[in-house]
């Protein structure tokens, strides 16, 4: 079957008896996709009618043949793991600038996954900051691309994104946790005024060659600028100047450049 269109639904629920298909078509007065509603079931595309409030948690998870998405302006809410081992989504386009939250490991293992555009408003990822994983281990992320307005980037963000090579960090950011941008193919890191921590961002970053940190920064985790082979110029705040034994090893500090501000 090419086309299914599921009709005369406000609220789309895991009993809904949908075919396979090529293009799974939602009609305009759905509202709600329910938990894990049509979790690994077979089509390519799918269209999400305007009106559409809220995407649960594993919704289209495993759903591995889904190509793109597009989400609509009046969406408010996406659940934890939404689009989890979505295989072969390569692209996910937020056409509003909704929702504020996008949940815990939403696109977490979409390997083909190479653009996100994200909303306008979009503040921070997970639904709380010791939880996030949103685009783990997404192997061909190359670029993303942070609103103006964004605020923290949650543990375990982009870690294991192998391909991601550049982040840019809007002025508004304020935080930046653990494991962010572990084992990612990021080359520079220059944090804005306001991130007030630096705790194991890049780990495993086998490519980074500069990190820059604001005065703001106040704490570091031990030994954060070990293990960064192609490390060669920190920029960090000089109250860290007289410790920094505690944050390089003699290897590290040897061949890098490091300067106090």
């Amino acid at each position: 079957m090419k086309e299914f269109v599921l009709s005369g639904k406000k609220t789309v629920c895991s009993g809904d008896e949908i075919p396979p298909c090529s293009r799974l078509v939602l009609p305009k007065g759905v509202k709600q996709i329910e938990d894990c509603a049509l979790i690994g079931l077979d089509f390519e595309e799918v269209v999400l009618p305007e009106g559409l409030e809220e995407i649960g948690g594993s919704a289209f998870q495993d759903c591995r043949s889904l190509k793109s998405i597009i989400l609509p302006k009046s969406l408010e809410k996406i659940g934890d793991y939404a689009f989890e081992y979505c295989s072969a989504l390569k692209s996910v386009r937020f056409l509003g600038n909704r929702p504020a939250i996008i949940g815990d490991g939403v696109f977490h293992a979409c390997v083909a996954l190479e653009r996100v555009d994200l909303p306008g408003k979009a503040e921070v990822f997970g639904s709380e900051l010791a939880l996030s994983g949103a685009f783990e281990a997404c192997a061909s992320l190359k670029k993303v691309a942070l609103p103006e307005g964004f605020r923290f980037i949650s543990p375990g963000t982009f870690s294991g994104c192998t391909s991601l090579k550049e982040v840019n960090f809007p002025e508004t950011l304020v935080g930046i946790g653990e494991g962010a941008l572990a084992e990612t193919a990021i080359e520079e890191i220059v944090l804005p005024e306001g991130v007030t921590s630096f705790y194991a961002v890049a780990t495993g970053c086998k490519d980074l060659r500069r990190i820059v940190l604001p005065s703001t920064v106040k704490a570091l985790s031990y030994m954060v600028f070990g293990g960064l082979p192609a490390l060669r110029e920190v920029t960090l705040p000089r109250r860290f100047e007289k410790d920094l034994a505690l944050y390089a090893n003699e290897e590290t500090r040897a061949h890098v450049r490091f300067t106090f501000i």
